[in-house]
């Protein structure tokens, strides 16, 4: 009985995790795995630095790269879980991009009786994402994407949960200007428990990213950007970044996301480059009382 009640509290911590009490499932989807976001409040859906399969498929036909590869780590502090992120995507005829990407996350572990002479049993929780993306450039200026996606929890040995979600954006870039439009994260619901008539659908939103990038002087470069997004559940949440490169081999960044569902917080970060060989550092930043307080996130990867 102890054992079923634990099982039953974890998986309605698994719908409304990092919440704040909000009808949502599998929130950790909205967690910014790419610490080049991360570092810039979690804003990407109008950049052309952050890329992969964890951002805007349709941005990356107008980086005039090739391809871009990533291999992440995520310590994110509200359930002290550790991810490891894979990303990888291609641009095929300079205007087709396909992506892939992995997620997996492990969480501390908890221990259950399920009956009292027994001794405690032990089990680690894990989280999972899996999925593919596609972008394709339609004429000079306009581009769109699509990233289909897996998400899924394990609370413990009977109690696992999942669903598909899928993101449609439509992207912009003109003379420095970008904009994206879409919808992210909508898919299908999840019960709390087995033959539960109640489900609890995606922490899906409607989006609008805003992006400049400019050269202001021979070797230094700037990009700000703002994401702004309506959760279907009823909330919002903006997030605001900018950046600053030399020469291409070293970059500052600095945002700050507004919401509920990701608590508010200030992020700052660090970057480097060389031949194609980066190294990325998002370092969140929040009171001690806010649960995403120490959070940090470190990408390796090659672009080229």
């Amino acid at each position: 009985m102890k054992k079923s009640l634990i099982t039953t509290l974890l998986l309605a911590a698994g719908v409304v995790a990092y919440a704040q009490n909000e009808t949502v499932a599998l929130p950790f989807t909205r967690i910014s795995q790419n610490a080049v976001a991360s570092a810039m409040g979690g804003a990407c859906l109008a950049s052309t630095s952050s890329q992969g399969f964890f951002a805007n498929p349709a941005m990356m036909a107008f980086s005039g790269n090739k391809g871009d590869f990533s291999l992440s780590g995520n310590y994110w502090q509200p359930s002290q879980t550790t991810y490891i992120d894979f990303s990888g995507a291609l641009c095929l005829k300079q205007r087709i991009v396909v992506s892939l990407g992995a997620s997996y996350g492990i969480c501390q572990k908890y221990s259950s009786v399920s009956k009292p002479e027994m001794e405690a049993e032990t089990f680690r929780p894990s989280d999972m994402i899996i999925g593919a993306g596609v972008g394709i450039k339609m004429g000079r200026y306009l581009a769109v994407g699509a990233n289909l996606r897996y998400a899924g929890q394990t609370l413990g040995p009977e109690a696992r949960i999942g669903t598909v979600g899928a993101d449609i954006l439509m992207s912009t870039c003109v003379k420095g200007f970008s904009a994206t439009l879409g919808v992210n994260n909508i898919g299908g619901k999840v019960a709390v428990e087995k033959n539960a008539s109640t489900k609890y659908g995606l922490p899906a939103s409607l989006d609008l990213g805003l992006g400049y990038k400019s050269e202001i002087a021979e070797h230094h470069k700037i990009e700000a950007l703002a994401d702004l997004g309506y959760y279907f559940h009823g909330d919002f949440y903006a997030s605001l970044g900018a950046s600053y490169s030399l020469m291409d081999i070293i970059s500052l960044r600095a945002g700050y996301h507004y919401g509920r569902l990701i608590p508010s917080h200030g992020s700052i970060g660090l970057g480097g480059c060389y031949k194609g060989i980066r190294i990325d550092l998002a370092y969140l930043v929040a009171g001690k009382e806010n649960p995403v307080c120490n959070t940090a996130v470190l990408s390796l990867g090659y672009r080229f």
